[in-house]
């Protein structure tokens, strides 16, 4: 999830900044700063942003604890965002704590925009993976903001929709549900039924509807949201591109590929039209059309949209980027449908190292990536390697060290133990399925006991 931020696109012409005078950062208020960082955002040249944030605040800037030198905050937690966009977690971590610690020195820790910047903190420990820290610090957020504006005021709406949206990504659905049910009723209540705040959240509830595998309730949110964007926004709107992205997803998960296939085209060409064929999005949207037609065995038409989307995401997240990681992942996966190994196993390791140093072993990326990897090498049957690859992601799984022995007290741990999220149990759920795969195809482990335990833990 990306940090969120309120902007405000005023009619500022960025040629008023000169590039050897910052100094006329002093004239620049909270909304004017949004709309010039706007431009590099949407144009997606996110390096430049980050330039644009030094020009305006070079790190020899002294910063006083004067109300005026809020703008400085404001300017570090855009430096921040870019960062986060660039998969640059530690330097968008280490902004965010300073524009913070700024905020609270000028306008202190009760305003709503120290608030927002410690949701948005909680946004960024959400996309590396440290959930635990992501719930600390939205529950202190929420803490604050229940203190000075209360549960009834419009603007708490936006702390129960985020987490919402972070216990779905802990896999706890039924907290997910209810504080997204109640971010529904207030922006319901307070924004009224055509507000695309509210079409937010049916789209996180529809989320969480979806991966229950009620697709019914998913498709009737998604539809509904995509309605009330769709009249106030437009259909050549990026929002209503998502939408309609979502729905084919859901179409795609039933097996109604004749009725997913036209969403997915509809929603790439939104975004071409509108972002323009290098844009990351855009990227994403031919990644999921390629897919749907794996799914339909064509293959053909998914390794060029493929390789297109490495291209673009390469070219504007740069090859260090958990989404081009994904990307090498999805290409990996295709070559070897279609016996192409040398290629599979090139792009599965290069995916693994990226997620390694970017995100860090304990995230769920990290593994998946070493399950496909065991996948691979038992199918290729080189059992030494594919062992080694199946306990880190079942080590990095586990809230506990893992032993090399299946023996029942091995199970009972796994049973009882306490995932990050929902993504690490579905990772042991594939560990399991990946080791009873390899002690059926590896000879040397002779412990049936083992096998029984591993089939009975894999079917339940």
């Amino acid at each position: 999830m990306k940090m969120l931020f309120p902007f405000f696109l005023l009619c500022f012409s960025f040629s008023s900044l000169a590039q050897s005078d910052y100094d006329q950062y002093l004239r620049l208020d909270f909304d004017q700063i949004d709309s010039i960082m706007m431009i590099e955002l949407e144009s997606s040249r996110y390096h430049k942003g980050v330039e644009l944030t030094y020009k305006l605040l070079p790190d020899s800037t002294e910063i006083t604890q004067n109300p005026e030198d809020s703008v400085f905050g404001k300017i570090l937690a855009w430096r921040s965002f870019f960062y986060d966009y660039l998969a640059d977690y530690d330097e968008a971590i280490t902004c965010l704590d300073k524009a913070i610690k700024n905020i609270e020195w000028t306008l202190g820790n009760q305003h709503s925009y120290y608030i927002q910047l410690q949701m948005n903190l909680a946004g960024l420990y959400l996309n590396t993976g440290n959930y635990n820290e992501a719930l600390r610090t939205y529950k202190k957020s929420i803490v604050i903001q229940e203190k000075i504006l209360g549960r009834e005021h419009p603007d708490f709406s936006i702390s129960l929709n985020n987490l919402g949206v972070l216990y779905h990504k802990m896999g706890d659905f039924e907290k997910a549900c209810f504080y997204l049910n109640e971010a529904k009723e207030k922006r319901k209540k307070y924004l009224g039924l055509e507000h695309p705040d509210f079409a937010s959240t049916l789209n996180n509830l529809a989320a969480v509807y979806r991966d229950l595998g009620n697709y019914s309730s998913a498709l009737t949110l998604y539809i509904q949201a995509k309605d009330i964007i769709k009249k106030i926004l437009g259909k050549d709107h990026p929002q209503f591109a998502t939408l309609i992205n979502n729905i084919a997803l859901v179409y795609k998960l039933m097996e109604k590929f004749e009725m997913a296939l036209p969403l997915y085209i509809q929603s790439k060409k939104i975004r071409e039209e509108i972002l323009g064929k290098e844009h990351p999005y855009f990227a994403h949207s031919i990644s999921n059309l390629a897919n749907l037609y794996i799914d339909m065995r064509n293959y053909d038409k998914a390794l060029p949209l493929y390789l297109q989307a490495k291209d673009i995401l390469e070219k504007s997240l740069g090859p260090t980027h958990p989404h081009f990681a994904t990307c090498l992942n999805n290409l990996a996966l295709l070559y070897e449908q279609m016996e192409m190994d040398d290629k599979a196993l090139l792009f599965l390791i290069r995916a693994k190292k990226i997620n390694e140093k970017i995100l860090s072993k304990d995230h769920p990326f990290f593994a998946n990536d070493c399950n496909n990897l065991t996948n691979f090498y038992t199918k290729s049957e080189e059992f030494e390697k594919a062992w080694d690859e199946l306990f880190q992601a079942m080590n990095y799984s586990l809230n506990q060290p893992l032993s090399h022995s299946f023996d029942r007290h091995w199970l009972d741990s796994v049973s009882s133990a306490s995932f990050f999220s929902n993504a690490h149990l579905e990772n042991m759920i594939f560990s399991l399925e990946l080791a009873y795969l390899l002690l059926e195809k590896d000879n040397t482990v002779t412990d049936v006991r083992a096998k029984q335990i591993i089939v009975a833990d894999a079917v339940n």
